[in-house]
């Protein structure tokens, strides 16, 4: 590019040039005048130099220059970006018209972390533009949020809860899961933690989920930082019956023993979680149906389950509980640890409940390593084949044992010194270790177990998930309204079909239960069995041409099962009758207000309570019985109006006439009568009027 200056060196060198070799050409001294008063200006623009960036931190830093204008007003600014194309131009600022360095500093924000710029300083005059050298810097890193999968909780049958911590370290952070059952391919909405400086828990429920399915799943949070993932996957399976036992509170270890994995997961949330023993057998115990869902089943040759319990385990001077679902098959003698915590062949002791060989339920206690205290059940109340639920109930305020068989408690007889502070061991808790004279039948006795639970409180027996009952009778309700008396000449209805309907609980919402039914055997009577504790709603199949009297309302009995509870008389009442479902003060000669939009005929019986009808038809009319229920009122009236003229005719009743308590005939006047050829039973208000 020629500048002003260069093109007026260009023409004097010219005129030189020529004047020389036209003198030397014609060999003739020539002279040449210069004007005194040409001037000769040169080109100035100024000059510029990059500066090193200085302040840089993970989001700004500050550009400098110098610039010297050389004379001439002068605008300068920087040229950004991360390129040397750079991008972004800062804004212009006027440098003056001096002849000396100034320095310009231009601060820019909203720069990314650890991250490389590039940028330039340019100076514009009106003699042009000069651009200093490309510079570079690279912004300060900012530390990744840190974060940790946490064990899931409130794992149910179709719905689980993912936990999980981060620490956002100061700036920005969102976290989610990664989660899937065969593979890691589902994530879950973004969770916005903060910019704290500590770790801030996060949770995401997951619904929908399959039963009796492993699902694994991990952490991750992000903010300007970075990505950051956890490095464990975190593993759990769903329940596969939806009466498995929940956590509460008060629950420190719960294991379902569902799966055949290694890994046996503490459903309680307090990550007491356990493994299957490789060092103590020869093999993994089986998986076989269980009392809920699935269960392990243990024998001398299998692999007991190793808990390396944290402090919610150690339990020193405060009440606790074990529980468990057994099922043993023992050869001759038996001889099995359901939960433990340490041995009695060493100094490592500090509780146990077993199966001993003689089917007693024993605990035994040490407070220095060292048996010390042995309760023993008196009875032997284990059987075999068949599931059972066994607890006891350590006290550590008053200072004994209570067992439990099937939520029943066991009279015992204890020996030794009860310790008033339990021992700590140093080995893991055990469960399904087979020991003593089981060694002898190895070959053959063996014990399922299912639905280990340890809890931090001496549970009580309602709160053991043993099975109770519901049953009572359909009958015809013939005498009093809602009750079953034989002698009254109530009888029993057979063959009719009752539903029960398990409702969910909080923790089951998602879950809709399989409806169960059941029929009346020849003497009315119904009966379900192994139901768990638990809300259900029992009802009647109606069959056609009856009408439910009891229960009242919907005609659903609503009841809770506590573990063991056996719900009794829960009866339905019915009678037969045609079904009046018009409005109260109801018209009787409307058809629109009888079942099939057809009033009642001869032989036909009616029974009604609850409502007022008023008989208003204008001729004879005659049906088969007439039962007149809590609440429920019968008026004649003359003078009243159908769609078929005048009231003024009579009702025949060919067989029975009952008026149940609180229910009311207002009888016929003038040519209105009220005939009754079968019996009358009166337990409410009749005005008789014309009645025969």
């Amino acid at each position: 590019m020629f500048t002003r200056y260069t093109l007026v060196l260009l023409a004097i060198l010219f005129c030189l040039t020529t004047c020389l070799l036209d003198a030397q050409q014609n060999k003739i001294k020539s002279t040449y005048n210069v004007d005194p008063n040409l001037e000769i200006t040169f080109a100035t623009p100024p000059t510029v130099v990059t500066n090193p960036a200085t302040v840089i931190d993970a989001f700004s830093a500050v550009l400098n220059g110098t610039v010297n204008p050389q004379g001439k007003s002068t605008n300068a600014r920087f040229q950004w970006g991360l390129t040397s194309s750079y991008g972004n131009l800062t804004t212009s600022v006027n440098v003056g018209s001096g002849t000396t360095n100034n320095v310009l500093s231009t601060p820019i924000t909203s720069l990314i972390p650890n991250t490389q710029y590039h940028f330039r300083i340019t100076a514009t005059n009106t003699d042009g533009t000069s651009n200093g050298i490309d510079r570079v810097f690279t912004t300060a890193s900012v530390p990744a949020p840190l974060v940790r999968s946490i064990p899931a909780s409130d794992v149910g049958q179709t719905f689980a809860t993912l936990n999980g911590e981060a620490n956002p370290n100061g700036y920005s952070t969102d976290a989610w899961f990664t989660w899937g059952s065969d593979s890691l391919i589902n994530v879950t909405s973004p969770i916005s933690l903060g910019s704290d400086t500590f770790f801030v828990p996060f949770t995401s429920t997951l619904t929908d989920l399959l039963p009796n399915t492993t699902y694994q799943y991990f952490a991750n949070a992000q903010s300007v930082g970075g990505l950051s993932t956890t490095a464990t996957t975190m593993i759990f399976t769903t329940l596969s019956s939806p009466n498995e036992y929940m956590p509460d509170g008060n629950t420190v270890g719960l294991y379902h023993l569902n799966d055949a994995k290694e890994f046996i997961q503490d459903y309680s949330g307090q990550e007491n979680h356990g493994v299957i023993d490789t060092v103590t057998g020869t093999s993994s115990p089986a998986i076989i149906p269980g009392k809920y869902g699935n269960a392990r089943d243990f024998s001398y040759f299998t692999q007991e389950i190793t808990i390396f319990p944290n402090s919610s385990l150690e339990f020193t001077d405060e009440d606790f509980t074990l529980e468990a679902w057994v099922n043993p098959e023992f050869y001759g003698l038996g001889d099995v640890v359901i939960i433990g915590h340490g041995s009695l062949t060493d100094t490592s002791l500090a509780f146990q409940l077993r199966i001993n060989p003689f089917y007693q339920l024993e605990v035994n206690l040490s407070g220095d390593g060292t048996l010390q205290s042995q309760t023993v059940t008196l009875s032997a109340p284990v059987v075999t084949n068949t599931w059972q639920h066994v607890a006891a109930v350590i006290d550590m305020v008053n200072f004994e044992v209570r067992i439990f068989h099937n939520g029943v408690l066991q009279p015992t007889s204890s020996s030794g010194a009860f310790p008033t502070i339990l021992h700590i061991s140093p080995t893991p808790i055990t469960i399904g270790s087979f020991a003593g004279v089981a060694k002898t039948f190895a070959g053959l006795s063996h014990c399922s177990i299912d639905e280990v639970r340890i809890s931090n409180i001496g549970r009580q027996p309602f709160e053991f998930k043993i099975p109770g009952t519901i049953s009572g009778v359909k009958f015809w309700d013939r005498v009093n309204p809602g009750y079953y008396d034989e002698s009254a000449g109530d009888t029993v209805l057979g063959n009719w079909g009752i539903v029960l309907q398990q409702l969910p609980s909080n923790d089951e919402i998602s879950y809709t239960f399989e409806p169960e039914t059941t029929y009346t055997d020849q003497f009315g009577f119904y009966t379900f069995t192994e139901l768990n504790y638990g809300t259900y709603m029992i009802s009647e199949i109606l069959q056609e041409g009856w009408l439910q009297t009891y229960p009242a309302g919907d005609g659903k009995h609503t009841l809770t099962i506590y573990d063991g509870t056996a719900q009794t008389n829960i009866n339905f009442g019915n009678v037969d009758g045609y079904e009046f479902d018009g409005p109260d003060g109801g018209s009787w000669s409307d058809p629109t207000n009888w079942e099939g939009n057809q009033t009642p005929g001869n032989n036909t019986p009616v029974y009604f309570d609850s409502v007022e009808i008023v008989f208003d038809v204008p001729f004879d009319d005659s049906i088969g019985a007439l039962r007149i229920g809590p609440g429920g009122t019968l008026t004649f009236d003359i003078t009243a109006t159908s769609t078929l003229g005048s009231g003024g005719g009579s009702l025949y009743i060919e067989d029975k006439l009952t008026i149940d308590n609180d229910a009311t005939i207002n009888g016929g006047f003038g040519n209105v009568w009220l005939y009754c050829d079968g019996d009358f039973q009166n337990q409410g208000t009749f005005n008789a009027g014309n009645s025969k």
